[in-house]
């Protein structure tokens, strides 16, 4: 979210133009502190320019996707149907453990009063950022999986993740059905592990599972010698890790933006490139960091003992780690 917000911010300022953003608390004026508090502690150069661009081109609104007229009450509700032009969609609630059930307020209903807003007044063109954990729920039967449209139905799940990519597909479903009856036109973007920043430090998400795994293997002093299965001869393969920084998922979903259309078209936002770079290689990268890692030859020793070690860490250092 904040770095589609200011994306969007160097954008419209080349037009004199606005950004509104809705963000969850009590009052507009917490709202924007709440934003402001993300920037509060990134480089300097990030805090400036944020500083600089939402004093002129930055409005915030204290409202919930999940709450009808997204939270805003009616009257302001109706002002932004008449006055917004497009709607960037980055709203949701992300949690991997919870259930459709628990997720289809914020993502579910909180897309459909998006869909609210777009076809009430101007006609309104709407990127929903989605997941690439939808791909399974496509009807790849006769197209691919960046054409192809979600599944008539699904069932629900209860493994990794399935709550939270079957919140999305029913995102999409209703987006496409939004296309087909009013004419909204829909750009769906699937990112997947959004990786930090690769120009600003401090840019990244602590509480996913890639910056907990990383956080873990420097606490305990502990990693695998390798990720992956390992050659016949025992070495370690080549490998991929398949993500993007989150200023390159960004740039794709403000991207679309210069594109004009009035289709509904999907974009998978994946890192294809194979180039080499692994979990492994991150441990590697941690080591030249100056943190001590031993590598244990057995996949499940090293499984059990980085368990273990992690429930005997402090609480403040277990609740950031990867045990969950």
């Amino acid at each position: 979210g904040r770095a589609v917000c200011m994306q969007w911010l160097e954008r419209v300022a080349k037009t004199d133009g606005k950004v509104i953003c809705v963000i969850r608390a009590n009052s507009d004026d917490a709202a924007r502190d709440r934003l402001g508090q993300v920037f509060s502690s990134a480089a300097p150069e990030l805090l400036a320019l944020y500083q600089e661009l939402s004093g002129k081109y930055l409005e915030v609104l204290a409202g919930d996707a999940a709450e009808k007229f997204l939270g805003l009450g009616e009257a302001q509700f109706t002002r932004l149907t008449t006055t917004v032009d497009r709607i960037c969609h980055v709203a949701a609630l992300v949690n991997h453990r919870l259930s459709y059930n628990h997720l289809f307020g914020p993502n579910v209903a909180g897309t459909a009063e998006i869909i609210r807003l777009a076809t009430t007044g101007r006609k309104k063109t709407i990127d929903f950022v989605s997941t690439e954990g939808v791909l399974p729920l496509l009807d790849t039967a006769s197209a691919n999986n960046e054409d192809a449209l979600p599944l008539a139905s699904v069932p629900l799940l209860d493994n990794y993740a399935a709550g939270y990519a079957t919140s999305k597909w029913a995102s999409e479903v209703l987006l496409h059905q939004a296309h087909l009856e009013f004419g909204v036109p829909v750009n769906i973007l699937r990112g997947n592990m959004m990786l930090a920043h690769q120009y600003h430090k401090g840019q990244i998400n602590v509480a996913d599972m890639f910056t907990r795994l990383l956080y873990s293997i420097i606490v305990t002093g502990l990693a695998p010698y390798s990720f992956y299965p390992l050659a016949d001869n025992g070495d370690r393969l080549s490998a991929h890790y398949d993500g993007l920084p989150v200023d390159v998922v960004a740039a794709s979903v403000v991207g679309v933006a210069g594109q004009p259309q009035q289709a509904y078209r999907a974009f998978n936002i994946n890192n294809y490139h194979d180039d080499g770079l692994s979990l492994d290689s991150f441990v590697g990268w941690i080591e030249s960091a100056g943190y001590s890692v031993a590598r244990l030859d057995d996949y499940s020793q090293w499984y059990t003992r980085f368990r273990d070690k992690l429930t005997t860490l402090p609480e403040e250092r277990k609740k950031h780690s990867a045990l969950e």
